[in-house]
């Protein structure tokens, strides 16, 4: 297959996968079996959560790579490109690696069939993953979840160290309906005599203790064992302190945006410190070059245009909080929600820092919640507000005003090219 029957056949893959489809571990380690077990072939470590595991991974790996290690990452879901899928080094796969990958895969998944269906899109990813850093004699994986923790493809590893971000209530019908019940699904992560290092608070925080506990895996925690402290945060950087008994730096810098990347990128601090000796030059370097696409990215700024992902309650808190500070006076939002998650949730956060709002549905194969619905559901929560509707194809015409474009990262990756058709400033030009 070329590249393009590669993404096809990965869509025909996706399409076939529904919320109901079981989450088992026996489809991927079929795989992994015929693929003779790549997973065995490096260190790696593991991460989970609600909240922030995809920028904490991705810290992870920008700071054990400036250290010098040969580092693999996996994300999702993807925003731009599905390369990003697997990094190395936090720079994305080639198109030639990827389909080179995809067939070899291929041929495996044709055999494995189960009783509960073939290997799932993302199964497949993690199975190309798994194979490509072998290949590649990577020192570490870094390996950010797709759903959960316990049964989730990626857990397939026999990870040395476990991370655990911040835990909210999401995917309640899949992983529970309290933080209690959805922190247990996650804990699922973390195995025998490993370490473990979480962000969260309570009450995930007793149910990772246990866990942690009962498998004889060696515990770290925020405001325990690792503190930080946030020194600006605007739209010109993050700097924050970050201070535990074995390693203190300050004035760190980060180029993502907003309080919670602090908190994101001590935990990865804290993690990279239980697997090298940490210097502050190098951590400083691994932290101010982590990039990770539409989460609070300012795309352009003359007209201010930030794209961002948040599509939970928790996430929509976060970009709130960094709005409400950068600008009193409110600010112009674009907003699409995808129809599992929970529209009420995402703008009880996401209205009361917006001058006005603008609705989208995009067509695509994703389903959003329909972007009349939406602004029915808003007018519930700030009927004083000026909220309309609009298509993808109009967005750039309204931003002519500091606006911020956040409910998805689907949607972020849709509003991110659709920009850059026209007259916005490329972020190569920033």
């Amino acid at each position: 297959m070329n590249y393009g029957q590669v993404i096809s056949w990965l869509n025909s893959i996706a399409v076939k996968n529904t919320p109901s489809t079981e989450l088992r571990l026996d489809r991927i380690q079929c795989l992994l079996n015929l693929l003779d077990n790549p997973e065995r072939g490096f260190k790696s470590i593991h991460v989970a959560g609600t909240s922030g595991k995809g920028s904490t991974s991705t810290f992870i790996s920008s700071i054990l790579s400036s250290h010098g290690f040969k580092t693999g990452l996996t994300l999702s879901p993807h925003v731009e490109s599905i390369n990003e899928r697997i990094q190395l080094n936090n720079v994305p796969i080639s198109q030639t690696d990827f389909c080179a990958l995809a067939n070899k895969v291929y041929s495996f998944w044709e055999q494995c069939e189960t009783k509960f269906g073939f290997p799932t899109f993302f199964e497949v990813i993690t199975a190309m993953a798994f194979l490509y850093f072998s290949e590649q004699k990577v020192d570490y994986v870094v390996v950010e979840t797709g759903l959960g923790g316990e049964l989730d493809a990626t857990n397939a590893l026999n990870s040395e160290v476990n991370v655990i971000t911040p835990i909210s209530l999401d995917h309640a019908t899949t992983l529970g309906d309290t933080i209690e019940k959805i922190a247990g699904k996650k804990a699922g992560i973390i195995k025998q005599n490993s370490k473990t290092i979480t962000s969260c608070s309570s009450p995930a925080f007793e149910v990772i203790q246990k866990a942690a506990n009962d498998r004889n895996s060696k515990l770290f925690g925020l405001n325990r064992d690792f503190f930080y402290q946030i020194k600006q945060n605007n739209l010109t950087g993050l700097t924050f302190d970050y201070v535990s008994k074995e390693f203190r730096a300050f004035d760190l810098e980060s180029n993502l945006l907003g309080a919670h990347q602090a908190l994101n990128a001590s935990t990865a601090i804290a993690v990279c410190g239980q697997v090298a000796e940490l210097t502050e030059e190098k951590t400083r370097q691994g932290v101010k070059a982590a990039y990770l696409p539409c989460r609070l990215e300012v795309v352009s700024r003359d007209p201010i245009v930030i794209i961002d992902g948040a599509h939970n309650p928790e996430k929509a808190a976060s970009t709130a909080n960094f709005l409400r500070e950068t600008f009193p006076n409110g600010i112009q939002l674009i907003i699409g929600i995808l129809d599992r998650r929970d529209p009420v949730g995402i703008l009880n956060h996401l209205l009361p820092v917006a001058s006005s709002v603008f609705f989208v549905s995009p067509p695509f194969d994703k389903k959003f919640h329909d972007a009349q619905h939406l602004s029915n559901v808003a007018k519930q929560i700030a009927p004083n507000l000026s909220i309309q509707i609009t298509n993808l194809e109009n967005i750039k015409q309204i931003c002519i005003e500091p606006t911020c474009i956040t409910g998805s990262l689907y949607l972020a990756g849709m509003a991110k090219p659709t920009l850059f058709l026209n007259s916005l400033k490329s972020p190569s030009n920033l």
